[in-house]
């Protein structure tokens, strides 16, 4: 590996840096969302969610087919994921 650049082990769980990371902060992620549209009536209220994994455009909240129904989304913090918040 070349000067400024990482390997991610999925298999086995490791990170490989080509640099030594001393002194400096390192975050990943690979939960691909927060919360599944798969039910209806649902209220999210209140929550930090941030630092999904999830794949562009979808959203760390109600990311996949069908449409949420009737969600409210009341009060959140949705940041710094990969792709969209919602």
């Amino acid at each position: 590996m070349a000067t400024g650049k990482w390997f991610f082990d999925y298999d086995a769980d490791r990170i490989y840096f080509s640099d030594n990371p001393e002194d400096h902060v390192i975050e990943t992620s690979i939960t691909n969302m927060a919360i599944h549209n798969s039910g209806a009536d649902v209220t999210i209220k209140n929550l930090l969610i941030e630092k999904y994994a999830v794949a562009i455009p979808a959203g760390a909240v109600g990311c996949c087919e069908p449409e949420p129904v009737n969600w409210l989304l009341e009060n959140n913090e949705i940041r710094l994921n990969h792709g969209a918040g919602v």
